[in-house]
């Protein structure tokens, strides 16, 4: 519920991966007490040297035998939606 996903940078040339960032953090929502965006569930597609996204929810509940979007416990709140991100490749982090 707590945990984000996180995005990472593979280097083919250099054998190198590079962490970028936590994807609840990128999208404005560390320190909110929400469930997290969990994982990106979409192809990624590329224009004019940026990588375009959307986030999406990963956590889940059972409820009447189906799964469900998570239950927040203790003083969590519900998950807000994803968001649609982009990441340029030629900006240095």
């Amino acid at each position: 519920m707590d945990i984000a996903g996180q995005m990472y940078s593979f280097d083919p040339k250099t054998n190198s991966t590079e962490h970028l960032g936590d994807l609840t953090e990128i999208c404005g929502e560390k320190g909110m007490k929400v469930v997290a965006q969990g994982k990106s569930h979409v192809n990624f597609v590329e224009m004019n040297g940026k990588l375009y996204f959307a986030t999406h929810l990963g956590y889940y509940s059972i409820i009447d035998g189906m799964e469900k979007t998570g239950l927040p416990t203790g003083d969590y709140n519900a998950y807000r939606g994803g968001h649609l991100l982009s990441y340029d490749k030629n900006k240095e982090i």
